[in-house]
């Protein structure tokens, strides 16, 4: 069976349901990037086909070598394109415009007030359009300029969601990309994620090593900072523990407006965050919207 055809799992949150599905018919709503109302026609479909073709072989390649030490500035700057790409073609984003314009007319009768026409359907996919078109170029070199990690699993699988570029911040509160301490994360395979960090996590962890400790507790998680630091000099790849896929596919649950994609049929994880919190069973964009 070649890659167009073979199955993998998809879990509705939605609706509790899984079921097994093929690469080339699930993952995207179709026409989902295209406008077509009064006689006229909008469409970025071959622009995401084109950013898409240029990122396969640069993901297989990394795949293949177990290593980001390989890429080449081109190649990394392509991959960041990519990356916004994915974080901005979802539906979270389109939704989030659409609740934009439905909390500005509930709030301050907005449109009335300022007699402006509200965005229909198409206009709002229109709109979607043009800043997933704009915002490549925006968001990229933000991501191109962080330190890029490869993290590996050779235990469990990780899962993706509908939204598949998922930010975090241990240190801070804010998941913009000029916040410090921002964490991307974008699976790319069952075994492996990318994660990029703000710069600001590398400086962290050098301090908190420049500080002197005889508590004898302390040296485990000393020497995991040194090969942190290590990693992130050698463009190194990190092996995940259990808790560390455990956490990557929790994002994927959280931040998933609908779909989750699995190469197993197995969805216990976003099963059991929903029954403790019935809000992961919708995307968390709703809450915070934040993108730089």
């Amino acid at each position: 069976m070649n890659k167009k055809n073979a199955k993998f799992f998809v879990y509705d949150k939605s609706n509790d349901r899984q079921f097994p599905a093929l690469i080339k018919s699930t993952g995207g709503e179709r026409y989902f990037y295209e406008v077509k109302a009064e006689g006229e026609e909008f469409s970025i479909e071959d622009k995401l086909g084109t950013y898409e073709a240029a990122t396969a072989p640069i993901i297989k390649k990394i795949i293949d070598n177990n290593s980001l030490k390989s890429l080449t500035r081109k190649e990394k700057m392509i991959l960041s394109k990519f990356i916004a790409l994915q974080f901005l073609r979802g539906p979270a984003i389109r939704n989030r415009l659409s609740e934009l314009a439905e909390l500005l007319e509930i709030k301050f009768n907005f449109f009335e007030e300022f007699n402006f026409q509200r965005p229909d359907e198409h206009e709002s996919k229109r709109n979607h359009c043009e800043i997933v078109l704009n915002g490549v170029n925006r968001l990229s070199p933000y991501l191109y300029n962080k330190d890029w990690i490869l993290c590996e699993s050779n235990t469990s699988s990780l899962i993706i969601g509908d939204n598949p570029v998922v930010m975090h911040n241990t240190f801070n509160d804010g998941t913009g990309l000029r916040n410090e301490g921002v964490e991307v994360y974008l699976p790319i395979s069952p075994r492996y994620s990318l994660l990029i960090l703000c710069g600001s996590v590398r400086k962290t962890i050098a301090k908190s090593l420049s500080i002197k400790t005889e508590n004898p507790s302390a040296k485990p998680l000393i020497q995991n900072l040194r090969n942190y630091v290590q990693t992130f000099k050698r463009k190194g790849t990190i092996h995940m523990n259990s808790e560390n896929i455990k956490f990557i596919n929790s994002l994927q649950v959280i931040h998933s407006e609908r779909f989750l994609y699995s190469h197993e049929s197995k969805f216990d994880l976003p099963r059991l965050m929903i029954s403790e919190n019935e809000k992961f069973r919708t995307g968390t964009g709703r809450i915070e919207v934040s993108i730089i």
